[in-house]
């Protein structure tokens, strides 16, 4: 009876610590996920957006901020290790490549007045596709060293 008292009590401590290690890899697979994906934005924005540095940065925080971030899942491989699914909610490839190219077409006079959104808007209309934003899938595998989480090499 001892025993069973002492489980019940003490099992609540164990799942919080699950949880929470849980969620620090959750977290930390997120901004590695974040970074990979401003890696691709910039290159996009590199490759389409020649004449002006302030519109690729512009675009690439158009997108990166509407961008909406989860931890799909997780599959922890002992105390240390763990492959997150990261889902990042964002404009579809094929938009976000039309409008960068779009922009990179823009006169330096008018660069500024350039409306990403309004724009995004425009090419669904005119292309018949969707405005929705899709999902896309980010594996990440993090790795626990003392306390804190790094993704994994």
């Amino acid at each position: 009876m001892k025993k069973l008292i002492l489980i019940l009590f003490l099992s609540p401590f164990f799942l919080s610590a699950c949880t929470s290690n849980e969620g620090a890899a959750k977290d930390q697979a997120i901004k590695e996920a974040q970074g990979q994906f401003d890696e691709v934005l910039n290159k996009e924005a590199l490759d389409n957006i020649a004449q002006s540095d302030w519109l690729r940065d512009a675009f690439v925080r158009y997108i990166h901020s509407g961008t909406e971030w989860s931890a799909d899942s997780i599959k922890m491989e002992g105390d240390n290790d763990a492959t997150v699914t990261v889902l990042a909610e964002t404009v579809a490839l094929k938009p976000r490549k039309t409008v960068a190219a779009i922009a990179g077409r823009l006169d330096k006079s008018v660069e500024r007045n350039f409306n990403f959104s309004n724009a995004l808007g425009l090419i669904a209309q005119q292309t018949g596709t969707s405005a929705d934003k899709v999902k896309i899938p980010f594996v990440i595998k993090v790795h626990k060293t003392g306390d804190h989480w790094i993704a994994a090499q």
